[in-house]
Formats: C-alpha cells, structure tokens, sequence
C-alpha cells in the first residue's frame, strides 16, 4: 500500500486541462473579462487589459506587414524590463512566432552567437545595439515603430498549442548556450489544470523582479495576465537593491512574490531589523532556481505568518516548474531541500544508470516527463535526443534527463540532493560537493555555503568553499570539518564573504566570487620571519601554496593546504634541514612559527650528538 501510495504521488499527469488552449486564448479570455484592469504597471505608466490587447495587435498588424513573420519563427528580442516589452512580447506571440530573450547587459560575443544560432528573422530593440550585430542582422527599434500605435488595424495569426512561444538560451557545456523551444501547450497546462495548486486571481499583484532571459519570468508574467491580475516591473536599480526592493513589496502591494533562494537571502540579511511590524500584502513565496535550505525561512515566517511558502523544483527544459511543495514550520525546523511531489500534468522517476526506476531512499537521476516536457533544443538533434530519451515506461512518450541527483522519501516527496556534474575527483577521491555543503550548513554559525573546484597554476584541482557566516561570529570551521570528513573532502580554500554576488537572474554568480589565492588568511594579521629558519620555510610554504607573502602565524590550511601539500612541505623541510619531522607536527599546529620552533629544537638535539630523537621528537609531538 505505501508502494503505491508513493508511486502515486509520482505520476501527476492524470489531470483535465484544455489541450488547445494557447497563450494567446487565455489572454484573450482574460481581457474580455477584465477590460479596465491594469494588466502591466511600470513606475507612472500603467496598461490596462483592453489597452495591452490593442497595442499588441496594432504592432503584430505592423511587424506582419513589414517582415511577414510566419508561425515558428523566432523574433529576437533586446530589451530591457518595462512594460513595452510586454507589448512586444504579446505582439510576437500574436504572430504566432517565438521571442527569444537576449540580456542587453550579455557580451557581445554571445549576444551575437544567440542572434545568428537562432537564425531570427528580426531584432527588437530598446537599448543601444553594437554596430556589428546591426551590420548582421534585421533589427528594428522601438523608437521607429512609435507610429504603429493608434492605427487601429491589428493582427493574430491562427495558432494552435503546438507552435513555439519562447526560445530561452541556457549555458551550455560546449561554452555556447543552448536555445531550448518551448510550445504554446507547454506552458498553458502549467496555469490551467483541473488539479491547480495555485488560487491566483484577478486581485493578484505579481512582481517582475526577474530578466526575461530567465524562465521564472515566464511564470510572473502570465501568472498575472492570464488570471486577470497586475504584473509589476521592477526597475533593475531597485532589484539591485534590497532595501529597495523590499519597500518596494510594501508600497506596491506585492501579493505574488517569486524569488530564488540566493535573491531572498540577501532581502532578508538586508532587512532582518526591518520586518516585524510592517503590513505586507505578499499572501504566497514561491522559490525556485536553486535549491532552498528551508532554514533561512524562519525569520520571515515568523513576520508573515500569514504567508504561503512553495518551494518549486524547476528546469526550462520542462517549462519553469516540476515540484510543489508547501514550506511550514516542520520543514523550516529541518531544513532539508525537500522539493515535495509532481505538479499537476508532469511525471518524475528517480532512475539508475539502466535507466530502471532507483528503490526508494536510494539516490538516482531524477526525469521528468508529462505535457511540461518542452520540443527539444534548437538546432541540436543529437543534444536533443540525448537529454529528451525514450520514455521507459509508457511506449511513444519522451522523458527529460535532468541531470539532477534525488531520491524518493518514505512520505513520497523528492529530496533534492545535487548536479550530476557537482561529482568530482580530487586527488583521485570522487567527491559530491553537495556532501560538503550540507556538512558546513550544519554549523549554527554559518549562514550559507558554496563549495566548487579550482584549478591552480600546476593544473591541480581544489576545493573551495565559499561561505557566509552569522555577523559578528567567528567559528573554527577547517578543525570542525576535519572532524566530520575525509581529510581529501575538506576544502583547500575556507573563505569568508559578507554576502555572495548574484546574477541579474537572481542566482548565484560563481564567475564573481574572488579567486582563491587571493585570499589571505582572515584570521591573522601577517608577522615576518623572526630568524633564517623562519626565511626559509616560509619560502617552502609560498612555493607549495603558490603565494608570494605568508606570515608566521597564518594558518597552512587557510591558506590551501591539504594533506598531499602538506607532504610535500614536511619532504622539503626535512631535505633542507636533514632532520626528520612527522607529518602530525604541521596538523597540530599549522603554523610557520611552530614548525621552525620545532625543527630549530631538533637541530639542537643532533648537534649534541643525542642518539634518542626519534624518541624525543615524538614527545614533542605529543
């Protein structure tokens, strides 16, 4: 019966929807219904229902015209978040054509690469474009189609659920990002089912807080207009501000609000004096994007009771979410990255490497299938038959292989546990950097963690972590560490930041977190050698490290030392001085100063001609 129960819980797909419906329908549908609500708010500028309709089908009425745009071609679009973005965005869907976002702030390089890999018949843009992509390609700004409005004559092109709505580009492992094509069908059944978890209305003020490069956009903008409700633009100066942000929740009456984990910390550390008391509409929190550690909730919890809080487990190539699950008191207690059970019209399967359904607790790859299951990848067919395989189970269906590590609990929920890719090999040990991550979370000092690997000069990978402590605590965390883990599992690097920079997507940015070797030892201000024995093994330790300046009190393992570094300091040492120093010496004290104290005294034993060292140097040791 449990079987069962969880298998269940499993498969969602077994749902009503209207299998016809298009973005394009529902819209229609909520703008008859709501003519004279605001539909878009944008600082002053508000468009209503009626207004969005008209001015989205006078300019689909010019582009057709000018560029006869036909169903599945993809329209580029270069802009910036306001509410002429949603016009256009309404318009190219009208066309029965794809938009294909492209972040104005991307290098040129890649924004050239998305441009030509789309084969786009047309560029829409609102911000300055580089000479060599208007060189290239048919662009058009929107300040020269000012005209289009007022015409009165708009267009809609027939188009049905199967048509191609977006193309987001995601990163890619070649080092080019891939367009993943996702369909009218795909995307309605998420809002639209007889099963909905959601009761988000016409009274709903949603938030766009994210760059339309990212699909959680996708759910705040027809979260709001196909329900009747109000989609607000965050202005990028106030999305890059916290306290901004927040006050901007408040005053405009927020009730929708989505954020992933690493956005809302930083609104949460910001304002954590600011909470209590304060009259916030937000009636739902919805995570996604990376995984979400329920115990940072507390404090938000405890100011909002009143608050729903989803966690969403999502990928784009499966339309924005896969899992629901309801955050309360329990898991904020636990604080586990339980990503709960299937939404409604999607199906998901821990498999092993046969591609067998995994026993229940035992970690496999997690796939999804169902109507969210999105075309493939443009331009892509061995990517796309890859990664969108052969449902297993049900003959002519496909899956997605998320490349994402779970497992199945007892209660029938989904444990998030990491990437495929997060498996790594350090000195020949295969490492899953989640491990690590979840041993460093358990520390009541610390905030929050990110461990990744690091090559350095000699092409040697390492460990890094990355993480953010409690202000004004200070915790031992290598000692706490290698008390839990494998000396080969405890990262070279242990550094300190205040806060982690985020993407304009609201995610975490790993390509600005500082480099490692630029790190010195937090701990300890730097005190020069005090003799020649101190010159010289710190000359040891800066070749080893790769470091150019190192006290005698810093801290061998903040510095990046690790067990086989470590051997190769006590190899040198030991050949320079002609004494013999156990490897324990440097783990008890893993300071230049004690290390010299220690070889200078053995020094002294062998001029005295004592044949016992071994002996004493072992009580020393001890």
């Amino acid at each position: 019966e449990d079987i069962a129960r969880i298998n269940a819980k499993s498969d969602q797909t077994h749902v009503t929807y209207d299998r016809e419906a298009t973005l394009i329908s529902l819209f229609n549908f909520a703008a008859d219904r709501f003519p004279d609500r605001v539909a878009v708010k944008n600082g002053d500028i508000n468009i209503t229902y009626k207004e969005l309709q008209q001015q989205s089908g006078e300019l689909a009425f010019y582009l057709n015209n000018k560029y006869k745009i036909n169903r599945d071609d993809l329209v580029v679009m270069h802009t910036e978040r306001s509410e002429r973005m949603l016009v256009a965005i309404m318009a190219i869907l009208k066309l029965g054509a794809a938009y294909v976002p492209v972040d104005p702030d991307y290098p040129e390089s890649r924004i050239e690469y998305i441009m030509s890999d789309s084969g786009t018949k047309l560029v829409l843009f609102d911000t300055p474009v580089a000479d060599s992509i208007k060189e290239k390609f048919d662009g058009i700004a929107f300040e020269d189609i000012r005209d289009f409005k007022g015409s009165g004559e708009t267009y809609c092109a027939e188009i049905t659920a199967k048509n191609l709505a977006y193309v987001i580009y995601t990163s890619g492992t070649t080092g080019n990002p891939k367009g993943c094509l996702i369909e009218h069908g795909n995307l309605t059944r998420l809002l639209f089912n007889d099963n909905d978890l959601f009761d988000f209305n016409e009274h709903d003020v949603w938030s766009l807080f994210h760059s339309y490069c990212f699909d959680f956009s996708v759910w705040e903008m027809y979260g709001a207009i196909l329900k009747g409700g109000t989609v607000v633009v965050v202005p990028k100066p106030v999305a890059q501000d916290s306290i901004a942000f927040f006050d901007f929740l408040l005053s405009e009456k927020i009730t929708v609000l989505n954020q992933t984990p690493t956005a809302f910390r930083s609104l949460l550390q910001t304002n954590a004096q600011r909470l209590e008391g304060k009259d916030a509409a937000i009636r739902y929190l919805i995570f996604g994007g990376e995984a979400l550690s329920p115990g940072i909730l507390e404090p938000w919890h405890k100011a909002f009771p009143k608050c729903k809080i989803i966690n969403m487990y999502g990928i784009t190539e499966t339309t924005v979410h896969v899992t629901y699950k309801h955050i309360t008191e329990k898991e904020i207690r636990e604080n586990k990255s339980n990503i709960g059970i299937p939404i409604p019209t999607l199906s998901c399967f821990v498999l092993d490497t046969d591609m067998k359904q995994a026993s229940f607790g035992v970690i496999g790859e997690l796939c999804v299938g169902g109507a969210g299951v999105a075309r493939g990848y443009h331009n892509k067919p061995e990517l796309t038959a890859e990664k969108f395989a052969p449902h297993p189970f049900i003959p002519g269906e496909r899956i997605y292989r998320s490349g994402d590590f779970a497992r199945i609990l007892l209660s029938g929920d989904l444990e998030y546990i990491g990437r495929k890719d997060d498996q790594v090999k350090i000195r020949g040990h295969r490492i899953e950097t989640g491990e690590i991550e979840a041993t460093i979370r358990q520390q009541p000092e610390i905030k929050d963690v990110v461990v990744i690997t690091y090559k350095n000069n000699t092409g040697e990978h390492e460990l890094v972590a990355y993480y953010v402590p409690h202000p004004g605590l200070t915790v031992n965390l290598r000692e706490r560490l290698s008390s839990k883990l494998p000396s080969y599992m405890v990262p070279a690097y242990l550094v300190p930041l205040d806060k982690f920079p985020i993407t304009s997507n609201g995610k975490l940015d790993k390509t600005a977190l500082p480099l490692p070797q630029q790190m010195q030892s937090p701990q300890t201000a730097y005190i020069g050698p005090r003799n020649e024995t101190d010159r010289i093994i710190a000359q040891i330790w800066q070749e080893v490290l790769e470091k150019e300046k190192i006290g005698i009190q810093d801290n061998f393992f903040d510095l990046g030392g690790h067990s086989l570094k470590a051997t190769r300091v006590i190899s040198r040492i030991q050949e320079t001085f002609g004494v013999k120093v156990d490897m324990k010496n440097l783990f008890i004290d893993p300071t230049i100063e004690h290390l010299s104290d220690f070889v200078e005294t053995l020094t002294w034993i062998d001029d005295q001609q004592n044949s016992n060292t071994d002996n004493i140097s072992e009580e020393l040791i001890l």
